[in-house]
């Protein structure tokens, strides 16, 4: 049963703990679970086919059958977006109400809040990959890698960011590190 309860939780783009959090059980219950340390309890399995009403019941205790219900399509379900598939936006009511001149303004501070953001990242990006390749050419940290050459955002097609339209953060970056698969790390300051 473990590995049809990591079957639905692939499908709906579900992590343990957000699995765990939707159908009100401990993250430590969905780790064993999914370990094999322990068999789900009848109360996990009448929570998931609560809270997900179109899995097939058959289907989770026995394995036979269809996931879903005979009936349910499989796309119509909504699922947890994740980092490479946006979310999938319904479309607008013919008769859906017009935003507020609030929601309009609310909108804009976020669209601006995340400019500002990528703005950020980007200098941060930069300078990181100026002290990397310094690093390794042996140049010093300001003149290794001009804008625009390999590890700046402009090398990867990415829309060079302007700070006239949005006010500059209040924040800046006072240190970055990078972990390395050897377990160990370069902290970065600039």
């Amino acid at each position: 049963m473990k590995d049809r309860i990591r079957q639905i939780m692939e499908a709906e783009n579900l992590t343990s703990a957000n699995f765990a959090e939707r159908i009100q059980i401990s993250r430590a219950s969905v780790s064993h679970i999914l370990n094999g340390r322990n068999n789900p309890s009848l109360e996990v399995v009448t929570r998931i086919l609560n809270e997900m009403n179109y899995i097939n019941p058959e289907w989770l205790i026995n394995g036979t059958g269809s996931m879903y219900k005979e009936g349910i399509d499989p796309n119509s379900i909504p699922k947890e977006p994740d980092l490479f598939t946006p979310p999938v936006t319904p479309p607008a009511e013919k008769n859906a109400p017009s935003p507020s001149s609030e929601q309009i303004s609310r909108g804009n501070e976020v669209n601006a809040l995340e400019t500002s953001l990528r703005e950020v990242a980007a200098r941060a990006l930069e300078t990181v990959s100026r002290d990397v390749a310094a690093r390794v050419s042996g140049a010093s940290p300001r003149e290794a890698t001009p804008c625009g050459s390999v590890g700046s955002p402009q090398a990867f097609g990415a829309t060079p960011l302007t700070t006239s339209a949005v006010n500059k953060p209040d924040k800046e970056i006072s240190q970055i590190i990078v972990y390395f698969t050897d377990h160990t790390f370069k902290v970065f300051k600039p």
